[in-house]
């Protein structure tokens, strides 16, 4: 009798020990956070904590939530109510440990609070308590796989900080190396992976960032969608999910799908992620723009104006908003719009050249050459691939600089690389690099990828090789990031082949 106590004593502890994990209740109200009902969740949130007074859980994900809402709009009293909840989870959990419950799942809430810490430090710019946040997750985070090396939840923040940390210039790598900071993208898509496959609560989130993965990492649009359409059905008013499937039809072309997914965002009329409605309407632009519906282009832009909040894309929007003017004819909105393209986030490609190119515009002016080139763009940029390599024949004779007519013929290339015209794309690629690209030089770049891509499918490996060694050494551009996803996915293309 005494030992079957004493067995029975034993299993009771380690299943008070492993009790950690959420409930069919928590796991209902943390459903209802994806699709961002989150008046419902922090009911059942708070329920929770009303029976379970000294769980961080329920306080933890009242924090996440109130993390998005502050992401979505900006607005302070959700900080506010962020760190108290924060504060919560760490107080909660640090008492468990103290007691001597050091199980997986309470040096998870510890780990995935200082995680939501180091995402506020970072929106708001204050770089060096992100990075000593984002060093206390990541030692919970292994506290927790040291515990249960199985327990994939962990992998997930683990993973959420490799790849973000990978983007880190050069110089600052061995500070973190120093650190104890992982910065692999191939092992932060390994840990997703795992945690898609095998995690408890996690699988949705690491959809997520998969399918962000292989849109801006590796440009494997297919992959992409295969992880966001499930989310995106599972949970049809989240509309970050429809926000980033808007966002990988609009690479892949298909404007009418992006346009009607948008649609759905705007008239959501969501209060608590305002910001993401804001990029909607500037994709909704963007949609116009490239079918060469300026009139139509300008009207969301302004909607964009009036609704965001940060300067994210303000310059790029301002370029944009300039070039629609200046195609209707309107030049002090040119010139208006011109003068602001500076004011946007210097770290994001877009504002970047859009600040670089309104000084360009500004002193060489917008002339008749950069309208039928934009024109140009605009029908790739659509899908009218035909019309576009039409168009680009019929226009060529008109550019009389050197730089302009490769520009004419990157777009002729690019339609016919699309269309899987590849000898024709190598030629016209060939041909292009003739030029010397000073404006957007990342065209360089662009037309050694796709003479890369093109050899590759035409079964020329060798070929391949040496272009895309020339366009990994030219990238070196406002735009390295997006290129390097199309070089990545033509490495692996390559590394399956031999």
């Amino acid at each position: 009798m005494l030992k079957r106590f004493f067995i029975f004593a034993f299993l009771f502890l380690s299943a008070k020990l492993i009790s950690a994990q959420p409930d069919s209740t928590l796991l209902k109200g943390i459903s209802l956070s994806y699709d961002l009902q989150f008046a419902k969740a922090e009911k059942i949130f708070n329920d929770e904590i009303n029976i379970h007074p000294n769980s961080p859980e329920p306080f933890y994900f009242l924090a996440r939530n109130y993390l998005w809402k502050y992401l979505g709009n900006r607005n302070e009293e959700n900080a506010i109510i962020l760190n108290k909840y924060l504060t919560l989870t760490i107080n909660k959990a640090q008492a468990q440990l103290d007691k001597g419950e050091k199980t997986e799942w309470n040096y998870y809430y510890m780990g995935s609070a200082y995680l939501l810490k180091s995402a506020e430090s970072s929106a708001k710019g204050k770089s060096m308590q992100a990075f000593w946040d984002a060093k206390k997750s990541v030692s919970f985070f292994k506290e927790a796989l040291s515990v249960n090396p199985k327990f994939n939840d962990a992998l997930l923040g683990l993973a959420t900080f490799s790849y973000a940390l990978s983007f880190t210039p050069g110089v600052f790598k061995i500070a973190l190396s120093l650190s104890g900071l992982d910065y692999d993208k191939e092992k932060a898509i390994s840990f997703f992976k795992r945690a898609f496959k095998k995690s408890l609560i996690s699988k949705d989130e690491a959809a997520f960032h998969l399918s962000k993965i292989y849109l801006e990492y590796l440009a494997d649009y297919d992959s992409a969608s295969y992880f966001v359409n499930p989310i995106v059905k599972k949970y049809p008013q989240n509309i970050l999910f429809k926000y980033l499937k808007a966002l990988i039809l609009i690479e892949e072309k298909d404007l009418k799908s992006a346009e009607k997914v948008l649609t759905q965002i705007v008239k959501s009329k969501n209060k608590d992620l305002l910001q993401t409605v804001a990029f909607s309407y500037f994709l909704l632009g963007d949609i116009s723009f490239k079918q060469n519906n300026f009139y139509e282009g300008v009207k969301y832009y302004e909607k964009f104006f009036k609704s965001t909040r940060i300067v994210d894309f303000l310059g790029y929007v301002n370029l944009r908003a300039a070039i629609a003017y200046k195609m209707i004819g309107n030049e002090n909105k040119f010139h208006y719009h011109l003068q602001l393209c500076s004011l946007g986030n210097e770290h994001i490609p877009d504002d970047a050249f859009a600040s670089y190119a309104s000084e360009y515009y500004s002193a060489n002016g917008f002339t008749k050459q950069d309208s039928l080139l934009q024109i140009l763009w605009n029908f790739y940029e659509s899908g009218q691939l035909d019309k576009g390599i039409l168009s680009a024949k019929n226009y060529l004779k008109e550019f009389k600089n050197a730089e302009r007519k490769a520009e004419a013929l990157t777009v002729e290339a690019l339609c016919n690389f699309d269309l899987r015209n590849y000898s024709e794309t190598i030629a016209l690629a060939k041909d292009a690099l003739r030029g010397n690209f000073k404006f957007k030089k990342w065209l360089k770049t662009t037309n050694q990828i796709i003479t890369a891509y093109s050899y590759y499918f035409l079964q020329k490996s060798e070929q391949a090789e040496k272009y895309l060694e020339e366009a990994e050494a030219s990238n070196d551009s406002f735009y390295k990031n997006k290129l390097s996803a199309k070089i990545n996915r033509l490495k692996r293309k390559l590394n399956e082949t031999e």
